[in-house]
């Protein structure tokens, strides 16, 4: 059958946290889609968060290699290196940085300085992002000199200020002695030393990516209670932060530089510190994550219209207001359902979700969506399935398109389906 007669569905998933990663996802998605027959491809996506460093560097890898579009080579080509370092409260830990390229380093700062790893003692105010930078210490030392660095999924709020200590840099307090790790401690920061600061971090290239749009001035407040901090340490860090933000020359309103906790600030304090003529100063560059990877993987130019797509499946564990702004399922919506040119159609997208909030803005302007079923154990068979049926609905023509919620979506409650099968609403 010509390529052009085949219904094409893309399969591009967040992950579903804790349950399936989302290649493991995307797959699954792949398969149910082909058990209804048709042809499907999976594009794993991120956002910025943890998993993201190894899609990045796996596309970037085999754009590199001359694939084409990384989405149509499965097999992985990127170089992944573990060091040694320590956690958010300084405990041993094994984290990795990936290299697409010579010359070239992605990693995830949740890798080394994640909340996972220590929410069993989290420390809102003395956590610490100096295991990431010992981790970009060995990403400079393999030969790197253009460093991305994925920000989501931090236990932090110390404004970068532990990466750069790693790196060679000092914070010292008005007495002049070096001050602890942690954010809290960065009220008392009167001045920052750079002149033991790494050769070679100041000739680094760095890329930030990021989800949020949050300023270093309200991430305490915004991410600091999933880190465990308390109303009263919030309003410590925020003081903390603004006085980071003073030394380090960054307006405190700077959207984005809140990722992280802040991590932004600290290293804007370091890029383009190196002016000496024998070689180009430091650079920084922010990039959103979820259209930098549909970038590095082609899966923009398919919804630019390179390739003719039927449907676009895509999801993640809870699909909630927060899937919206800067997120995967967001950003995927907006552009499938904004044709590219005139007279272009725009691509309906179906999302699945362990959970659904059914008046969430992403869900309403989606073709339709489905909530799977119960515990998620056996979360890959459930999105197999859901798929499946999500791809034998669009082959009907009942699944695209644009208008008021079908059946009872509009005037039943919100949030997960019961009982063994699935919950879809479709839009009609």
């Amino acid at each position: 059958m010509d390529a052009r007669t085949e219904f094409t569905v893309i399969c591009c998933p967040d992950s579903f946290k804790g349950t399936a990663t989302a290649r493991e996802a995307a797959e699954a998605m792949a398969a149910g889609a082909r058990d209804a027959g048709a042809r499907a491809i999976a594009v794993p996506m991120a956002d910025g968060g943890e998993g993201t460093a190894e899609l990045l560097a796996q596309a970037w890898a085999r754009m590199a290699g001359g694939s084409g579009h990384a989405a149509a080579t499965a097999h992985d080509v990127a170089t992944a290196h573990d060091v040694a370092t320590v956690d958010a409260i300084g405990r041993p830990i094994a984290a990795r940085w990936w290299e697409p390229a010579a010359g070239r380093a992605v990693l995830d700062l949740a890798s080394a300085s994640g909340l996972p790893a220590v929410a069993d003692s989290p420390d809102a105010s003395g956590a610490s992002t100096f295991g990431t930078g010992e981790v970009i210490l060995g990403c400079l030392a393999a030969g790197a000199d253009d460093v991305t660095l994925c920000l989501g999924g931090s236990a932090t709020t110390d404004g970068g200020a532990g990466l750069i200590t790693a790196l060679g840099a000092r914070i010292l307090g008005a007495d002049g002695r070096e001050l602890p790790r942690g954010g809290a401690a960065l009220a008392d920061a009167a001045r920052l030393d750079l002149a033991g600061l790494d050769p070679r971090a100041r000739r680094a290239r760095w890329t930030l990516v990021l989800d949020v749009t949050t300023p270093p001035r309200d991430a305490p407040a915004v991410f600091g209670p999933q880190k465990g901090a308390s109303p009263e340490q919030v309003d410590q860090l925020t003081s903390a932060l603004l006085a980071w933000c003073r030394l380090c020359g960054v307006d405190p309103g700077e959207p984005g530089y809140g990722a992280a906790g802040a991590t932004p600030v600290g290293i804007a304090a370091i890029a383009g510190v190196d002016h000496s003529p024998d070689h180009s100063p430091a650079s920084l560059t922010i990039e959103r994550g979820a259209p930098l990877l549909a970038r590095a993987t082609g899966l923009e130019a398919v919804l630019d219209g390179d390739v003719p797509v039927d449907l676009i499946l895509t999801g993640e564990g809870s699909i909630d207001a927060q899937s919206h702004e800067g997120k995967v399922l967001g950003w995927i919506v907006a552009r499938a359902t904004t044709p590219p040119s005139p007279g272009a159609r725009p691509i309906p997208v179906h999302l699945i979700g362990g959970r659904v909030e059914w008046d969430a803005v992403v869900v309403k302007r989606s073709a339709g969506a489905t909530a799977l079923p119960g515990p998620m154990a056996r979360t890959l068979d459930q999105l197999r399935e859901a798929a499946r049926l999500a791809t034998l609905d669009a082959r009907r023509g009942t699944g695209a398109g644009a208008g008021s919620e079908a059946g009872s979506a509009a005037g039943s409650g919100a949030g997960d389906a019961a009982g063994s099968t699935a919950e879809s609403r479709r839009r009609s």
